[in-house]
């Protein structure tokens, strides 16, 4: 079910024909170990960018918000650091263990811009990976340590 919600909305996302000069992203976000699923980011300024991610994997999701501050704007890409602050939840229903808990991250990352590199003929995909620190404190999952995460968006 959820493997298929996914391909709805990441079909619904490419294929929508809107303006491109919307500040609105639609994607995927995946950080591990804690946020993975489908994402949507918004640019509140030239500088800010706020972004909601709803993850889905297996017996961990999460709902969480990321603030992303944009250190350097180069043409081609663009340097910034993030937070992220959001609620996960464990279900292992094998041995009926429930638990929801805050979970917090932070780090730095780069986003490329697609256009930039292929020209103006390609669609306006942006593509970033990042390198954080995460806090997750479950009773049955715990993690303190390094995150890596990568997300591709369609800016519409």
């Amino acid at each position: 079910m959820k493997k298929t919600l996914l391909k709805i909305l990441l079909i619904s996302f490419f294929s929508i024909n809107v303006n491109a000069d919307t500040n609105f992203y639609g994607g995927v976000e995946a950080g591990l170990p804690l946020t993975i699923g489908i994402s949507g980011k918004m640019d509140l300024t030239d500088k800010v960018t706020m972004q909601g991610i709803v993850g889905f994997l297996g017996e961990l999701s999460n709902y969480s918000a990321k603030a992303i501050y944009k250190i350097d704007k180069k043409k081609l890409y663009d340097l910034y650091a993030y937070g992220l602050i959001g609620v996960w939840k464990w279900d292992d229903d094998y041995f009926d263990e429930h638990e929801t808990t805050m979970g917090y991250g932070i780090g730095g990352g780069l986003e490329f811009k697609l256009q930039e590199l292929f020209g103006p003929q390609a669609p306006p995909l942006y593509m970033s990976g990042e390198l954080g620190f995460d806090k997750l404190d479950l009773e049955y999952v715990e993690y303190t340590g390094l995150h890596i995460g990568g997300a591709i968006h369609y800016r519409f």
